[in-house]
Formats: C-alpha cells, structure tokens, sequence
C-alpha cells in the first residue's frame, strides 16, 4: 500500500512538472517566434546603422577607389562589407561599393587579418627603411612595429602590442600575419638578422619566430623558432584540424599551437620534379574525391588545396594539388588549359572546389572546378586610360615605394561576388555573379578644383562630370549645377562667378551660363590640351593655357542672347608663346603638368615653367667641361615634369632645366627665376589670389613667395615636406597655406618662416586645395584622390595661429 502511495505521490509531481513546462513552452511560443521574424542585420547595415566609424565628410560619390596603392582586400565572414588596405584600411559595402568607413593608424599599415568574425580588424604596421642619398638602405629601421587591433564598428583601437625587437637586430621583415577564431589568437613570423660575436668576429645571424598574441590585449603566449634560410611568405590557418600552414616558395610546414611543435613539412618537388613556385593555399571543407576502395569519402574533413603561379606563355593556365590536412601527402594533381573554353556557368554546388584567380598574360579573373579541371569563367578586364594616369602622381619622394606587386582575387560563396586587386592601380574590381556585371564604377577623384570667386568653386569630379557648389552660411556647400561631360582636362569659373569654363583635351573651351544652366559658346584655336583657364567678364577676356606653354585669348561673347539656344564658336583672337632668353634658344618638347602653370583670376597675369634642354646635374661644370650653360641659383631650375601621358608619351622622372615665364597683360613675356639650389626640382608655379604674388615650390619642401609687381622676395619658408600637393597664400593675413598628399594642411607665417597650425585630415589624399580668408579665419576646399570634396570653414583663426619652434634650430623664449 505505501509503494502505490509513493508511487502515486511521484507520478503527481512528475504531471505537474510536465504540465508546468507545457504552459512554459506555451507562453514562450509567440515571444520565440517574434524574435524568429526579426530580420538579421549584417555588419555593412550595423557599421552605417551606428555610424561611429570615422571618415571625413565629403561631397560627392565615392566607390571602391582607395589609394595610393592597394595591398590586400578581404570579405567579412557574412560577405557584406569589403575591406581594403593601402596605408588605411577602408570599408567598402559589396553590394553597392559605398564607403562606409576608415581605420588609420599613427604610421600606415603593411598587413592586416580579421578576428571575432569580422568584429575585430588586426593590423601590422609597416617596417620602412632609412635610405641614405647613394640609395643604400641603413642597418636600423625607422619603425618598430606595432600589432593593434580595432573595432570595425566604432573605429576605435581595442588593444596595442609593439613586437619585441633585440637591441641588437640590424634588419626587420615581418613575414605574414594571420589569425586563429577558435584560439582568438593572432600569428605572426617575426624574421630579422642580428649582429652577434662569433668565431670570426661580429656576425650577422638570421632569425626566424612564430609568435602567437591572445585576444584584445595581445597578450603573448606562444613563440617557436623557424628554421634559418627560409622565407615563409604566408600563412593559413585550418579552422577544422586548427593548425596553421606556412607556405614557402615550394614547400609547406604544419604547425600545431597546442603543442608548439611542427607536425608535417611538404614540398613540391615530392610530388612533381618541377621547381613551380606556390602562389597560395586554401583550406576547402571536406576531401573531395574518392579515396582508393572507391567508396564516397563522407568524413567532415579538410584538405589543403595549393595553386602554383601562373605561366605568362604556353598552354598552362593553373597547375593545382590537393593534399592531406593530416600528413601532407598528395591526394590528386590537376593541370588547366588556356584553350579551354569556359562554360560560362557556375554551379550551385561544390562551391568550395571552385578556385578563382588571374591570368597574368591579359589580367583576366578566371575561375576554375578543381574537381573537372574547367574552366568555368573568364571576366575580362578593361583597360581605362583615365585610371592608369592617376599612377603618374609622383608623392613617394622621400622613400623607395614597392607597394606595386599586390596581385590578388578572391570570391565570397556567402555573398556570391569575387573581388581583384592588381598591383598599383588604386581601385577595386567587384563582380555579383548573379549578374556578372560590376556591383559599381569607381568613383571619387577631383581631377580639377577652381579658385573660390563670389561663393562658389567648381571641381571636375571622376574625369566625366563637372558641377559647380555654392557656400551656404552653416549649410557647408550646396550644388547648384551639374552636367556629365567626357574628357575635361580643367575647369574655372569667371571672377564674378556667373560663367562656367570647361577645358578639353583637344584644345576647345566650353562656356556654360550659370543662371541659365546652359552653354553658350565654344571657344576654338587651341590644338593641345587645355590645363589652366580665367575669364574676367568686367575685362571681356578669357585666358587658357595649354601643355605646350602657349597661351590663349579670348574675348568674351557679350552679345548674347538668353533667349537663344544657339551655341556661339568662338576663335582664339591671339596665340602668344613666350620667348626664350637670348642665351638660349632651344626648346625641349615637353608637357607642361597643371602644376606648371597658373593665371590670376582677374586674367592680368599669367605664369609657367618653360623647359629648355636636359641636363644631367650629376656633374659639375669641371667634370664635364662641354657643359656651356650650366644651371646655377637665379637663373635656371631644374623641373620634374610629367610627360603627356594619355596622348602617347612616354613617362619620364627626367630632369628637365627651363625658366620661370610671367607674362602681364599683353606685354612682353619677362623671365622670374627665384635663386634656389642648382640641384632643386621646381614643382609648382601659382599665382596668389590677389594676382600679386608668385608662389614657387620645391621638392625638398622650400617654397618661395615673390612680389610680382616689385621683382622682390617676400619670404622664404622651408617646410621640410616632400610631398606638397598645393599652396595658397594670403597677403592680408600674411599666411601661407600648404596642402600634403598625405591629408594634411598646415598654416605658415610669410613674415617668421614659421609653421603656426595644422588641419590633420581622416583618411584623406588630396590633389589640390582652394581657400578664402573669411574676417580672420580661413574657409578650404580640398580636392581628393579618393574621398571627393573635402570643405574645413573657419579654420586658422588669427588669434589661435601660435609659431611653433623649429626643430633643428635654437630658440629663444621671449622675456
């Protein structure tokens, strides 16, 4: 009787537990199901959702154009956001190529992985070398390099470890770097030489590491020493077998983190007797063929893929091997043809088989089944001249660049896009294999700024569209005009800033009324590209100059008609080329860059450097005595100029030697050479605001200001930058103003020759900049290489202007 009691008692108590969990589950039903509905918001929707991630507010389109040179590009783990590195890292929607964000460091990055599934960014800064002036690098580097990781989301810099560096090591390569999700640990090979005592003396000792940094705090945990002699040029980790492949030029070394031990080491030449070098490794999900009882392999497993580098000539497109994750041992070898036609189809399944890479004879994205050796797809790739002339900027000029042999593609199967990168070009290629079309046109260049007249500027934006932007009191800049015109070289607005001026290649000038929205005249005569215009309606004149330093007039159409829809054509009333100094007469046929160049906007003054000959000043008058005019302070410069690069010419970084031409009005053109260095290449000419002074810059940073009307020296002010891109300078308030490629706009006193303030950009790499001062401050419009117009109003107040101490020279505080 008690047994069936308790037995009683228990079933009791388990019905209540049974019935108290069913209404539970009932309740919890709709609130689970709501929850279900939510939709799931991806990390290109979260970083725009928060908008937290820096960037500098511009005006304009910018896509996928990151300059100056891309590195790497990778997809988020859910394919919605594209990351690009140059010297930042950008952040791109894939679906759209809208730039969404920045990350920039103290120096600029060399490598950078992902972590916590694409929450965290792990960047590596870059290792520069000091070069001395024989081109001979130095035994100690200028940066000791940092490992940080940051917050895709927000920005912000989680976590900063500087690498341990001997006291005694003379070079440093960091090798690769990568990162382990499952252990939230970041790799990276340390490689460097020592000088150490030996046998014979002092020696230099190569050293090899593998050091492992945990978490956000880069905590070091692991470190194993590499065998000497190699050079491990990348690293993969295998999220499955969680051990990490270092891949050399024709071998590969499994290392397990457990236990700190290398597990396996393979090489090609076990396989096939072909000295191929390996190009990369990718980690596929499964083992995908059948093993040798010719039974379906269904184990969850991993294998190694690895695809050699591509041939430029012969039948071989791709050579691949799939290997064992476990032992290293070949599974199967597979070889692709040129001849073979691609199927022009993806299939839906075994997507993880399909390897996507270029072609290094024509540059195409090509895509190929491992498992039946097709050829799958093959997207070729245009040709834009425009683009390839963005590569003639010359900004690296203190330092030997080698950021030009990034060649990669690669495919996301989550987002179904694949992404290129070839070596300097400064865009990405982003195709949607739904459609096989790209997801957008890059986008983001000023190609050509005006200077401010009555409130508005107007700037020449991606080669093909001009627009025209008005300040607006607290609103920042308003556009009032915009019109889709192919092969603009230059663009100017008269000073009364009612006409708009459009420059072309082939030499004609196109005028636009801004009250009416529609052009008005043409303006014919010129036969070579326009790089400089001015108009002045209240002087009836309009003045261009063009590559070959000729000058052109105009007189301006008074006569017309609102009414009338008829374009007006316009012939050049004068074509003036100024005259050479008697001494010399020789003409060098050289084209002249915008930089060259410059007219005052009331049309009263014009300036350009006329190259004369070539002339190598590595000798001395002594040393080559046939030398007669040999260059010297005050009477000729040195130029680095460009070549006309789209019309056919060839690219050259010669020093040319010519004179500094101004012309007044119409009189008899005068020659203004500032004195400077016989060794000083001559960057830039401009004339001020004013039209009164003359700016000259130089390419080790010296700029000199003359008055054009007295012939006499204003300052002369040594930046010590070597990468300007742009000057203005301001009489009133005796303030110079220097724009640098890397994002930076410093203020200068023409009367102290001392730096006074500095505007730090975000990200940004200008081309050109135009200022107005406004009661005791400045308003700057920057023109960008990639992020578009960039406005900064009431910047460089007067009373916040501070001179700052040289840092090579004494200084004296004032009692």
């Amino acid at each position: 009787m008690i047994g069936i009691i308790m037995q009683f008692q228990i079933g009791t108590k388990i019905l209540g537990k049974a019935l108290v969990l069913l209404i539970i589950l009932i309740v919890s039903q709709p609130v689970s199901a709501i929850e279900a509905q939510k939709p799931v918001i991806n990390l290109a929707e979260r970083i725009q959702l928060e908008n937290k991630n820096k960037r500098e507010q511009f005006y304009g389109d910018v896509r996928l154009l990151h300059s100056p040179n891309l590195m790497d590009a990778q997809f988020s783990e859910d394919g919605s956001v594209l990351f690009s590195q140059a010297e930042t890292i950008r952040l791109w929607r894939s679906d759209n190529g809208e730039y969404i964000g920045s990350i920039a460091g103290p120096v600029r990055f060399s490598k950078f992985a992902q972590l916590n599934h694409s929450r965290w960014i792990v960047t590596l800064d870059e290792t520069e070398m000091a070069w001395d002036i024989y081109g001979k690098i130095q035994d100690s580097p200028q940066v000791i390099p940092h490992l940080r990781i940051w917050d895709t989301i927000t920005g912000e810099c989680l976590g900063d470890r500087r690498l341990s560096i001997p006291v005694n090591a003379s070079r440093i390569w960091i090798r690769a770097l990568e990162t382990a999700e499952q252990y939230q640990t970041t790799f990276v090979i340390i490689d460097y030489d020592t000088n150490e005592a030996g046998r014979d003396g002092i020696q230099d000792y190569q050293r090899i590491l593998l050091v492992g940094y945990h978490g956000q705090k880069l905590e070091p945990t692991s470190q194993f020493e590499l065998r000497k002699n190699s050079s491990y040029n990348s690293m993969t980790w295998d999220s499955h077998t969680r051990q990490l492949y270092l891949s050399e030029d024709y071998g590969i070394t499994c290392y397990d983190p457990e236990s700190n031990k290398i597990v396996w080491k393979s090489s090609r030449q076990s396989y096939i007797p072909l000295r191929i070098m390996i190009d990369r490794l990718v980690v596929l999900d499964r083992q995908p063929f059948i093993d040798e009882n010719g039974s379906d392999n269904h184990q969850q497993d991993s294998s190694i893929l690895v695809i050699y580098r591509p041939e430029y000539k012969g039948k071989v497109l791709a050579r691949w091997d799939l290997i064992d994750s476990h032992s290293g041992n070949l599974i199967k070898s597979g070889v692709v043809n040129r001849e073979f036609a691609p199927t022009g189809k993806i299939p839906d399944k075994n997507r993880d088989l399909i390897y996507w890479f270029r072609d290094i004879a024509d540059y195409s994205i090509n895509a190929i089944d491992i498992q039946t050796n097709k050829l799958l797809l093959r997207i070729p790739r245009e040709k834009n001249g425009f683009r390839r002339s963005i590569l003639n900027q010359k900004w690296y000029l203190e330092r030997l660049d080698y950021r030009n042999d990034a060649f990669k593609v690669f495919w996301n199967p989550v987002c179904n896009r694949v992404c290129a990168i070839f070596g300097y070009s400064s865009e990405l290629e982003v195709f949607d294999l739904k459609t096989g079309n790209p997801v957008a046109d890059f986008s983001g260049t000023v190609n050509s700024l005006s200077k401010i007249s009555a409130d508005k500027i107007t700037a020449s934006l991606d080669g093909n569209e001009i627009s025209v932007y008005e300040f607006k009191p607290g609103e920042g800049l308003l556009r009032t005009f915009n019109k889709k015109v192919l092969n603009n070289s230059c663009v100017a607005l008269s000073a009364d800033a009612t006409i708009l001026l459009e420059g072309k290649s082939s030499g004609k000038v196109d005028l636009w009324n801004l009250s009416s929205q529609k052009q008005t005249a043409t303006l014919t005569g010129g036969k070579d590209k326009l790089i400089c215009l001015a108009a002045d309606t209240s002087r009836n004149k309009i003045v261009a100059c063009d590559n070959t330093g000729t000058f052109w007039w105009w007189k301006y159409p008074i006569q017309y008609i609102a009414q009338s829809d008829e374009i007006q054509r316009l012939k050049a009333e004068r074509k003036v080329e100024p005259t050479l100094p008697d001494y010399q007469k020789a003409k060098y046929p050289c084209r002249i860059t915008r930089s060259q160049c410059d007219i005052s906007p009331d049309t009263s003054c014009s300036m350009f450097f006329k190259p004369i000959e070539t002339m190598s000043l590595l000798y001395s008058p002594e040393e080559d005595p046939d030398v007669e005019e040999y260059p010297y302070p005050g009477r000729s410069l040195a130029a680095k100029l460009e070549e006309n690069f789209l019309g056919g010419g060839a690219y050259s970084l010669e020093r040319k030697i010519g004179i500094v031409i101004v012309s007044e009005d119409d009189q008899k053109s005068k020659r203004m050479t500032p004195s400077a260095s016989s060794r000083a290449l001559l960057i830039q000419v401009k004339i001020s605001m004013d039209g009164c002074f003359a700016l000259f810059v130089f390419e080790h940073g010296q700029i000199i200001i003359v008055n054009l009307q007295t012939g006499m020296l204003e300052s002369s002010i040594h930046t010590r930058n070597r990468e300007i891109v742009d000057v203005n300078y301001h009489h009133v308030c005796k303030t110079l103003l220097v724009a640098s490629f890397r994002g930076t706009v410093t203020a200068w006193d023409s009367e102290t020759s001392l730096k006074t303030g500095m505007l730090s950009l975000y990200d940004a790499r200008l081309r050109s900049m135009s200022s107005r001062p406004v009661k005791d401050r400045f308003d700057i419009v920057l023109g960008s290489q990639d992020t578009g117009l960039i406005l900064k109003t009431g910047v460089f107040k007067k009373s916040d202007l501070k001179s700052e101490k040289p840092s090579s020279l004494p200084y004296l505080e004032k009692e």
